[in-house]
């Protein structure tokens, strides 16, 4: 017996150091996949910003060439005109288009405070808009509009001021465009300056100097979204009326699809592997050809997020609770010989409401005795800041929880966080205690019930 212990003893420490072998070559994987995600994101960054660069560079060049040509055109002018008679009327609409555009800028700019002062007088304020005749709209269009040298003209007040329009505090603006139904935009600095399709991925210039006809063309050749519009069209016709009206209105988000298959496994219980079985995969296919298939490492990392988030926001909830709170926790081995304790909390909120929740689900390590037991479940506490907010712990009657509540009750009563002093801590799991009183019932009856089958076989 004792060989054959020994055997199996070593069997599992192969099969542990395989698993961790396993895991370790798994994670290391991980790591370098990882590293090379981050390394093309960082490269792919990297030449974005040269390109836009690149293309301030560019502008501003444009921009100052723009300036010298104006300054020069218009002393060309000047000069030809001072030693040249009188203008006729055609001459004058011929001559220079950059001095001609100055003159009507200025005419206009003339008109704008024209109306902004009448407004002002009339009781308006002077920021309201008015568009009592075409003329007025023009010229309040071009008090908006920037000037020949490409930054912001300063907006005169009636009062005398000049206010100036700083292009990096202003608000973000509301997107109205159809076009961002199948696009993501990217903002820097609360400015627009990029589009990622929710379809292909792909990013694209969307500035406000560029605009959206960009994007446009590109929703135009778009095979993802081609075969998506193509597939809801063939949905519409295979319904109702009332069902047609909603597919309208219906947009595919990958993210949030594979959020929602995230919460379902876990509401249902269902094994994370789930995502990997073919039949599955073939129910998803039928009805949204364009999900992308995950692996169940994806799902499971995908969920952890989801863990860590609802653990921040209860432990919260702990931290404000002013009540008293009581746990029970049991532990057992999973098939592969590894130890898993599980301990939930239970506390009534203010409606009188009995609450439940997983306070925390975690591996134990070896040893598995009374000292070792005590150090986990105390850290745990201390992370939620809920030692003194201890009521009852609820456990079974193994050896090991006797002597780790009995630590527990001198470190907390040292403290003074025990009510009673401790002495209604340590519950014991009535289910438990009643499988113990039969099982040690039928040991006694055991000589009585072997009489009995005898009896039966002679």
């Amino acid at each position: 017996m004792c060989g054959m212990l020994s055997m199996r003893n070593r069997k599992r420490q192969k099969e542990k150091r395989r698993h961790k072998e396993r895991k370790k070559s798994l994670e290391e994987k991980r790591k370098e996949k990882r590293e090379e995600k981050r390394k093309k994101q960082e490269k792919k960054r990297k030449n974005q910003e040269e390109e836009e660069e690149e293309l301030q560079g560019k502008r501003k060049h444009a921009r100052s060439m723009n300036c010298s040509e104006f300054v020069q055109g218009a002393t060309t002018e000047g000069l030809q005109r001072r030693d040249s008679p009188p203008m006729t009327h055609s001459q004058r609409a011929t001559r220079s288009p950059l001095v001609r555009s100055l003159v009507v800028s200025t005419w206009r700019s003339s008109l704008g405070l024209l109306a902004r002062v009448a407004a002002s007088k009339r009781g308006r304020s002077p920021s309201t808009r008015i568009a009592s005749s075409p003329l007025e709209e023009r010229a309040n269009s071009s008090a908006r509009s920037p000037s020949i040298l490409g930054s912001p003209s300063p907006m005169t007040t009636p009062f005398g001021g000049s206010k100036i329009n700083h292009p990096h505090v202003r608000k973000t603006r509301r997107l109205t465009s159809a076009v961002w139904r199948d696009f993501k935009p990217i903002y820097r600095h609360k400015i627009l300056v990029k589009a990622q399709c929710k379809h292909c991925h792909e990013v694209f210039q969307a500035g406000r100097d560029v605009g959206t006809s960009g994007v446009r063309r590109h929703l135009a050749a778009c095979e993802k979204r081609s075969d998506l519009h193509l597939y809801v069209e063939k949905m519409k016709s295979s319904v109702s009326s009332p069902d047609a009206s909603m597919l309208k209105q219906w947009n595919f988000d990958q993210e949030t699809s594979r959020d929602l298959l995230a919460r379902m496994i876990v509401m249902h219980e269902l094994p994370f592997s789930i995502v990997e079985y073919s039949g599955f995969r073939d129910f998803v296919k039928s009805l949204n050809p364009l999900f992308k298939n995950v692996s169940r490492n994806t799902i499971k990392d995908e969920w952890m997020k989801h863990y860590n988030l609802e653990r921040s926001a209860f432990s919260g909830h702990l931290k404000k609770y002013s009540g008293r709170v009581s746990l029970i926790a049991d532990m057992w081995t999973s098939n592969q010989t590894l130890s898993y304790l599980c301990i939930t909390c239970h506390l009534i909120n203010s409606k009188w409401i009995l609450q439940k929740r997983i306070f925390r689900f975690f591996m134990v390590e070896t040893p598995h005795n009374g000292v070792t037991m005590f150090n986990v479940l105390l850290k745990s506490l201390q992370e939620c800041n809920i030692e003194d907010k201890l009521f009852s712990m609820t456990l079974d009657n193994a050896s090991v929880n006797g002597t780790m509540v009995n630590n527990l009750r001198k470190n907390l009563n040292s403290k003074h966080m025990l009510p009673i002093k401790g002495q209604l801590l340590h519950i014991r799991c009535a289910c438990h205690v009643i499988n113990l009183i039969v099982q040690d019932g039928l040991t006694t009856m055991k000589g009585v019930i072997d009489d009995i089958r005898e009896c039966e076989v002679h």
